[in-house]
């Protein structure tokens, strides 16, 4: 009875890892898609554009401690970087 119990409780976990990783995705998509163009366009002041401007200027010293913060927005930016 209880390795059936671990057992789903288990497979939650997992969904829960995958539901996660689901959310992420979709934020960088997000922020590669919304936000990105309006900071190119010079068109947006809500905070992500911004912030794609700070990352823009940042060393990679600094980009990695915003990363700390912020890892989808700096995943996003180095993936548009990159092309």
């Amino acid at each position: 009875m209880s390795d059936d119990w671990l057992q789903r409780a288990n497979d939650l976990k997992r969904k829960s890892d995958k539901e996660r990783a689901s959310a992420y995705e979709a934020h960088v998509q997000h922020v590669l898609t919304i936000d990105i163009p309006h900071w190119q366009q010079g068109s947006g002041d809500w905070f992500t554009v911004k912030l794609l401007a700070l990352i823009a200027k940042a060393d990679n010293q600094n980009r990695e401690r915003i990363r700390l913060g912020f890892p989808q927005e700096v995943e996003a930016y180095e993936r548009w970087q990159q092309g």
